[in-house]
């Protein structure tokens, strides 16, 4: 009996113990993930991250996945986000906060697949409340994607290897020869780091275009103690940049501490001195509030405004545009927004006007996904309804900084996009101005359907380029004012081909719909009243039509040719026998010299037999008449190769 009572009090105890021992689990716990979450806030993904697995490694839940996931989403390490969005998807199912991350991050990722699972849980499954605008952008984004439409005005698109480092580079602005732009290249501290991560302080640098790539550019004097949030931008009078103050002193420990204050980015000046130094910084504005952020800032200089972007109160929702006016004496109008038709529910951001068109990016307008760089023509009015840039200069990843340089042979832009995984500056070269744009719709003729989806081939009698069509059979048409021709020809196999007609400076560019007719294999004439006097066959007039039977050679492999040739029926039979072969013979050479295997190719000289009229010999017909009957034709059969 006293042995049961010694023994009652210890295991009592040594229960006790247990669930204090219980408890204290569940606390460090819960402190790790509500440390974990402080840092998420505090937006010190990298610290999140860390907690977020330290809190996962004594006990998964669905908070710390979630925020794994959101942590790597926000410094756009795409694969690791994905991994934790789908992680979350088996096993604790999407709520509304995850579908746009996730969507986005399956984008970037271009599994479009998975972005159109995510598209369809977000419309029918009940634990998901997603806005209607969320749900419409989304789709928007997988048919652009789906289906892309080129610039043709693009001839190549190629990143700045001189300026691009392994870590993030971007918003390359030019101010007469000298390259600005804004990095986080490492300091001293981290040199030899490959972690584009951990150096968390962006500064504006400097170098020029005849830098080689190896040479470091230098970071610019004039911004000091300032992290840099896009780019800065130059009036005649002034340089302006976006920046929010730093503790130098710190350093890295300053930025990664949890108790570091938020400084919101302000617009800075200082004037350009006539000696080319600059004046003491100071603030274009601040509002009596000033939680929010004042970034991109870029002087128009057509309009004598600056542009901006901001998420101040008052807007439409995220990031807006606003412009400010110079008053004089260093100070500024309040900013204005550019309205509705730029502004979206949605961010716009880094904005860049040319030849009265405002170009920014924004997540709001439906594109590629990300920010897409949209352009809006400058009226008395107003800004016009965007249009997006199309690819190859939107990406399914970030576009942003587009900005361009007139007044060359070649027009070249810029653009900053992390396409490639991390912020790179890439150089755009376009077309010359002169040239034009016309949308063109391809239908089957018999059936009256349009050529969706189809590789197409463009002959200009220099070259082929090559297209493709979309959904709804269009494509853009790119025409040059130097060309020599007013058409080009367009192929399609299976389909003879078809002639388009050139824009020029007096066509209204309309869209043009152009029916094209499947292969015939029935006789047809070729050349008919097109031979002179000295019958020579490949005179100008005719030297189109012989053009249209290469291009339907060539763009139908898989078909052969049989050339029949007639002469009138003056003469004597055994030489219009002679002649007629002649100029079978003739076409023959022209094809096979264009590139056209001669074993594809029959001829047979037919002489004066089977008139189409009633020319016969002895009877007296007109010149006319008779040249009705000087005639050559042709019928396509399948190849026996």
């Amino acid at each position: 009996m006293k042995s049961i009572k010694i023994i009652a009090p210890l295991i009592f105890l040594l229960c006790l113990s247990g669930n204090v021992d219980a408890q204290v689990f569940q606390t460090m716990e819960k402190r790790r993930l509500q440390e974990a979450q402080e840092a998420y806030q505090s937006e010190e993904y990298l610290r999140a991250i860390e907690l977020y697995k330290k809190s996962l490694s004594v006990k998964e839940t669905r908070e710390a996945v979630q925020g794994l996931a959101m942590a790597n989403y926000h410094l756009k390490n795409y694969e690791g986000a994905s991994e934790g969005f789908y992680y979350l998807k088996e096993k604790y199912a999407l709520l509304g906060e995850d579908i746009i991350p996730y969507f986005e991050t399956s984008i970037k990722l271009n599994d479009f697949a998975q972005a159109r699972i995510i598209y369809q849980l977000s419309r029918f499954s009940n634990r998901i409340q997603i806005s209607q605008a969320d749900q419409d952008r989304m789709l928007k984004i997988l048919d652009i994607n789906e289906n892309p439409k080129a610039d043709n005005t693009v001839t190549s698109i190629v990143p700045l290897e001189n300026l691009n480092s392994k870590n993030r580079d971007f918003a390359l602005v030019l101010n007469g020869d000298t390259q600005y732009f804004v990095s986080n290249r490492p300091e001293k501290f981290f040199e030899g780091s490959a972690n584009a991560f951990e150096n968390l302080t962006y500064k504006v640098y400097q170098g020029t275009s005849e830098m080689g790539v190896g040479q470091s550019p230098k970071v610019v004097e004039f911004i000091e103690n300032k992290e840099q949030h896009g780019a800065i931008t130059f009036s005649e009078e002034f340089v302006f940049y976006s920046a929010s103050e730093i503790e130098v002193k710190k350093g890295l420990k300053s930025l990664l501490s949890s108790g570091k204050e938020i400084t919101y980015p302000e617009i800075f000046a200082r004037e350009i001195r006539k000696d080319g130094q600059y004046g003491p910084e100071f603030k274009l504005w601040k509002s009596n509030s000033g939680n929010f952020a004042m970034i991109d800032p870029h002087w128009d200089s057509e309009s004598q405004i600056l542009i901006f972007s901001s998420d101040m109160p008052g807007g439409f929702g995220g990031l807006d545009l606003y412009y400010m006016k110079y008053l004089g004496n260093q100070k500024w109008s309040k900013p204005t927004n550019l309205g509705k038709n730029v502004n979206s529910d949605n961010d716009e951001r880094s904005p860049f006007v040319n030849d009265s068109k405002l170009y920014f990016s924004s997540k709001g307008h439906g594109g590629y996904g990300g920010y897409d760089v949209f352009f809006s023509n400058i009226s008395p009015k107003g800004y016009d309804l965007p249009e997006n840039m199309l690819f190859p200069i939107n990406s399914s990843g970030d576009d942003l900084f587009f900005s361009i340089i007139t007044n060359t042979a070649e027009e070249t832009a810029f653009v900053s996009s992390n396409r490639n995984g991390i912020d790179d500056i890439f150089q755009i070269i376009l077309r010359n101005k002169s040239t034009h744009n016309l949308e063109v719709r391809l239908f089957d003729k018999d059936y009256n359907t349009p050529l969706s989806n189809m590789e197409i081939k463009l002959f200009d009698g220099n070259q082929t380029n090559d297209f493709q069509t979309d959904r709804s059979g269009e494509f853009t048409l790119t025409t040059n004012q130097e060309n020599k021709r007013d058409f080009v020809w367009i192929t399609l196999h299976g389909y003879e081909p078809i002639k388009a007609t050139l824009p020029t400076d007096s066509t209204p560019l309309e869209k043009s719909n152009l029916g094209m007719v499947r292969v015939n294999e029935k006789k047809q004439v070729l050349l008919n009243k097109g031979f002179d006097s000295s019958d020579q066959l490949l005179v100008d007039e005719n030297l189109e039509k012989l053009e249209r039977l290469f291009l339907l050679l060539q763009s139908n492999q898989d078909l052969a040719v049989e050339i029949f040739s007639y002469t009138d029926t003056r003469g004597y039979a055994y030489a219009n026998k002679r002649k007629s072969d002649k100029r079978a013979a003739e076409i023959k050479s022209f094809l096979v010299k264009k590139g056209i295997d001669k074993e594809r190719i029959q001829t047979t000289g037919e002489g004066s037999k089977n008139p189409i009229n009633d020319c016969l010999p002895g009877l007296p017909c007109s010149d006319e008449e008779h040249s009705e009957n000087d005639r050559v034709e042709f019928q396509i059969s399948k190849s026996e190769k």
